[in-house]
């Protein structure tokens, strides 16, 4: 594609999403093969993303159409992350696309995030009220809340789907020399159950402030 096509899809995406799709729909109609394109896939889930912001002003609500395009323009950007393209979907442009409707999914469809992408963020937990910090430890091992934000920015992955997390403490590894949150992760929409008990831990991972994530075994 030339370069005056991909200024006018990105620029259409932004402005006028439904135009957008249509141009793109074109394009897929005169080429089939474009449907794997990845430049095609990136600039759909750009509109579709807009469309749906668009429509929540409308609305004022986040109805099951808009979250359906934000699962639509997820899911294009997992094809994008996912292809050989060399592209990184979790830095730059794409981590702000993310990170624009991702506590929003997160918040009406728990899970959603994960499922779509692979990987999600404490942050879009904490959205829903979905992460617990424990207190009662020593006051040097409660995160401050910038240590939150930072921490809480950081993609994970975890082999089930994660609902919610208790930040359990953060500490300093001798070995690597970094700092870590200890985060127990589980299943289900809330670490309590209630009866005012802990729920079954899935498991639990390092966060380390430098992005790295380790599993605890």
């Amino acid at each position: 594609m030339d370069k005056d096509l991909l200024d006018k899809m990105l620029s259409l995406a932004k402005e006028h999403p439904d135009q957008c799709l249509s141009l793109i729909s074109e394009i897929i109609d005169k080429d089939k093969c474009m449907e794997n394109d990845n430049l095609i896939r990136y600039y759909r889930s750009m509109a579709l993303q807009f469309k749906g912001l668009n429509l929540q002003k409308e609305k004022d609500a986040w109805d099951d159409e808009i979250l359906d395009l934000f699962e639509k323009s997820l899911s294009d950007l997992r094809k994008v992350g996912d292809s050989t393209s060399g592209i990184n979907i979790l830095e730059g442009d794409s981590e702000l696309m993310i990170d624009a409707i991702g506590p929003v999914l997160e918040s009406h469809r728990p899970g959603k995030v994960q499922q779509l992408l692979g990987k999600t963020k404490l942050r879009y937990l904490v959205e829903r009220e979905a992460v617990s910090i424990n207190t009662s430890c020593a006051d040097d091992l409660i995160p401050s809340n910038e240590e939150l934000k930072l921490y809480g920015n950081i993609f994970f992955s975890f082999p089930q789907i994660i609902k919610s997390a208790f930040v359990f403490y953060r500490s300093y590894d001798e070995k690597l020399k970094r700092n870590y949150l200890c985060v127990p992760l589980f299943e289900t929409e809330s670490v309590w159950n209630q009866s005012g008990k802990v729920n079954d831990i899935a498991g639990t991972i390092r966060i380390y402030e430098d992005g790295t994530v380790t599993r605890e075994e």
